[in-house]
């Protein structure tokens, strides 16, 4: 090689160098600003005390606790696979990819979209009329379903229903379910019947992969329960739209298994910017119904920071109804926030005084989950609430945040991570069913 050669590849190489080094910090420079420029602001202007930390078990909810051990009844296998922690942080700096009632009728996503064939264009973020919410119904199985042995699991490894996992064959079979509408045992093809559980959940009008994501999700709800000899209890529509028809098809036979287990796929309207876990609900620590981060919820959800007012000789009613507890003498004191779970949901609460109270021979807590009980679930919309007492008013007004129980899928989130992050139907499971797998 001649002298003039060797210097030419130098000469080429130094540039080459240059190039990537310019390139380099130019890409890393746009990334951060892009990051920066994008970053999400959750909203923390709230009446809500500043989080006590506290991991308080709420295992005082003997109706909703009782409602959710079917779903963990004749058990064949414990699960003792180590639980894979995912990172649920969302990166709003990367790249779109291309591309869910308390229980079991949970509550459904507030409906600020059209409900006819064609889809809405955009959800409205402006707050619901109060008036109109959905009532949750009841959670507990109908009389006719078969009942087994019940298990009481209180320890971080639960027992739940074993089902040997297989490959979706878009043949799913037929699923009986309990009708709450119509207060009947219904029998249909399971994509119609998913197609019409989906459609009184959440419409038409969400992204396509949100709506997928919920089809998965009730399939796998209304599984469990059938292949554990019980009928799940479920509000239908009387008929599906062609677009969700169209979503049940693409995703039919398909269900959510942790191990090889069939999951409790549950399911709410939406969170307050965090999910619930099982463990602060219903006393239960389902590995795969743990609390997770969701801040598109308290961004975008229709539900998050509305107001309820109640004069004080409702909340005496009410309490004194529900509780035996009187409430009496200066209404400030009446209500006091002691502790939070999961970052944002009331944990224990002191009412009158009085941590806990007496109902049919058992010791109750106060809690945020039983006080949203007592005030009924529509009206105190979350356990997620802040209260403030105006004495020139002698009136209690409630902020609450998020719609339902929050435990696992929050419906308007999963609409959030399809429409703004590009998240698919799996993606969308996986977020808030941590550690599960889709087939």
């Amino acid at each position: 090689m001649t002298n003039s050669s060797i210097l030419k590849c130098i000469l080429a190489l130094s540039i080459t160098s240059v190039y990537i080094w310019l390139f380099g910090i130019s890409g890393y420079v746009g990334a951060d600003a892009a990051s920066k420029e994008e970053t999400l602001s959750v909203n923390t202007e709230r009446d809500i005390k500043p989080p006590v930390a506290d991991n308080t078990v709420d295992d005082s909810g003997v109706a909703e606790e009782a409602a959710f051990n079917p779903m963990v009844t004749a058990v064949n296998q414990t699960i003792t696979a180590e639980v894979t922690i995912y990172d649920t942080t969302i990166d709003v700096s990367r790249p779109i990819r291309a591309g869910f009632a308390d229980l079991p009728a949970q509550t459904t996503a507030e409906r600020y979209y059209s409900t006819e064939e064609e889809p809405a264009t955009s959800v409205a973020t402006t707050a619901p009329d109060t008036t109109t919410a959905p009532e949750e119904t009841t959670t507990t199985p109908p009389t006719e379903s078969t009942t087994s042995e019940s298990v009481t699991t209180t320890s971080a490894e639960t027992n739940v229903t074993t089902t040997t996992p297989r490959e979706s064959t878009n043949a799913s079979g037929t699923l009986t379910v309990f009708d709450t509408r119509e207060g009947k045992n219904v029998t249909a093809s399971a994509k119609s019947i998913v197609a019409r559980i989906v459609q009184n959940e959440i419409g038409s009008g969400f992204e396509k992969e949100a709506i997928k994501a919920m089809c998965v999700a009730a399939y796998t709800y209304s599984k469990l329960y059938a292949d554990n000899g019980q009928i799940a209890q479920v509000r239908l529509a009387a008929a599906a739209s062609d677009r969700v028809v169209q979503c049940a098809e693409e995703v039919e036979g398909e269900a959510i298994y942790y191990g090889n287990s069939l999951i409790q796929a549950v399911y709410y309207a939406s969170s307050a910017g965090h999910t619930a876990s099982s463990v602060n609900v219903w006393g239960q620590d389902i590995p795969y119904l743990r609390s997770v981060e969701c801040p598109l919820d308290s961004r975008f959800d229709p539900n998050y920071g509305l107001t309820k007012s109640f004069s004080s000789d409702d909340i005496m009613a009410r309490v004194l109804e529900k509780t035996g507890v009187r409430l009496e003498g200066d209404p400030t004191s009446w209500l006091e926030i002691t502790s939070y779970t999961d970052t944002v949901y009331v944990g224990n609460m002191r009412v009158g005084g009085y941590s806990s109270y007496t109902k049919d021979g058992k010791t109750v807590d106060f809690t945020g989950k039983t006080f949203r009980d007592i005030m009924g679930t529509t009206e105190l919309r979350s356990a997620a609430f802040g209260v403030n007492y105006d004495k020139s008013r002698d009136t209690f007004t409630f902020t609450t945040y998020g719609y339902g129980h929050g435990v696992g899928l929050s419906q308007n989130g999963a609409n959030a991570l399809a429409k703004y992050e590009g998240y698919d139907y799996k993606q969308i499971l996986k977020f808030y069913f941590n550690g599960t797998e889709i087939y």
